[in-house]
């Protein structure tokens, strides 16, 4: 039954990696972006401004492919994954958020508390009550882009987390984790500044590959075995 269940995280894992190269690449060349964005109107989240349905299968196939990839490899290495699957649970949160706030219609998120006062009878009904005054106590808002970057952050960061926590943890016996947590931290490192420096469509497609072919190639082969 373990054998089983893993095969089939296994396969789903692979499977979704495969989907999600193809279609963020297709997402990439067929949908045109919209110049009134400015520099970074070829961004896949920019491009969902216009294109929702397709931007919320981009983001919800590339978190399930990401996600999944990263599940197997914990299990597949033998690494606890109690604090993997909290950080993917994190992961899928934020990319529900970063969705959700390229919807048009969302324009921000407004938070109002204030005190009412009014006069009247104490047993009356509260509509026979005549307002007397009202004194604002918070007025909080958070605009679309601030949570949408958020949100992309939280994303991002606990995937990274989640993979330096497997790698980390099998450091201490084997030379090739060893390896790969540098190559991966040059990796991490370089895709942020790339996407801080050159944030455009192809520069965002071209690092969630980089990072998934590998994870697949890893996952589904005898790579990282140690040679007796």
């Amino acid at each position: 039954m373990i054998d089983k269940r893993k095969k089939l995280l296994q396969y789903s894992a692979l499977a979704a990696g495969i989907a999600a190269v193809f279609y963020i690449w297709f997402y990439d060349r067929f949908f045109i972006p919209n110049p009134i964005y400015g520099d970074r109107a070829s961004t896949a989240s920019n491009v969902g401004r216009d294109h929702w349905a397709a931007f919320i299968v981009w983001g919800l196939l590339l978190e399930a492919a990401l996600a999944l990839n990263v599940l197997y490899s914990a299990d597949k290495f033998g690494v606890k994954k109690k604090f993997v699957r909290l950080m993917c649970l994190f992961s899928t949160l934020g990319c529900l958020g970063f969705v959700i706030c390229k919807n048009e219609k969302f324009k921000r998120f407004t938070f109002t508390l204030s005190l009412d006062q009014y006069k009247g009878e104490i047993k009356s009904d509260y509509s026979e009550h005549i307002f007397v005054s009202s004194r604002p106590l918070l007025n909080f808002f958070w605009s679309k882009k601030s949570m949408h970057s958020a949100f992309s952050v939280i994303f991002g960061v606990c995937l990274v987390v989640a993979v330096l926590y497997i790698l980390i943890s099998k450091c201490k016996d084997s030379k090739k984790f060893r390896i790969l947590t540098v190559v991966f931290f040059l990796y991490a490192a370089s895709a942020a500044i790339a996407l801080k420096q050159f944030l455009g469509g192809t520069v965002e497609v071209i690092a969630i590959t980089a990072f998934l072919i590998p994870v697949m190639i890893v996952n589904n082969t005898s790579f990282m075995e140690e040679n007796n």
